[in-house]
């Protein structure tokens, strides 16, 4: 699959690929969370919506993302009072 992304749309899913939380992403690129949540909302929308591992195992052939890299915790609901799950 094809898809066309801007410079900081492909910034930001690589963090997300590397497991790395909203608030961390727009620590990293100075940019404010809503922001970084537009980028994701842009890259879901030109990927065909799904899950984030849905999203990245269409956008990266070749490559299975399951519990690897760290996307797993990135579906699962916090834990509360412990952060991620």
């Amino acid at each position: 699959m094809t898809v066309r992304l801007t410079k900081r749309e492909r910034e930001v899913l690589l963090l997300r690929m590397e497991g790395q939380q909203v608030k961390e992403i727009a620590a990293r690129l100075q940019i404010a969370i809503p922001t970084v949540k537009t980028h994701l909302w842009h890259i879901a929308s030109k990927a065909g919506g799904g899950t984030t591992i849905d999203i990245l195992n269409r956008l990266t052939p070749g490559r299975c993302f399951t519990c690897r890299h760290g996307l797993a915790a990135l579906l699962l609901p916090p834990t509360p009072g412990r952060g991620r799950a």
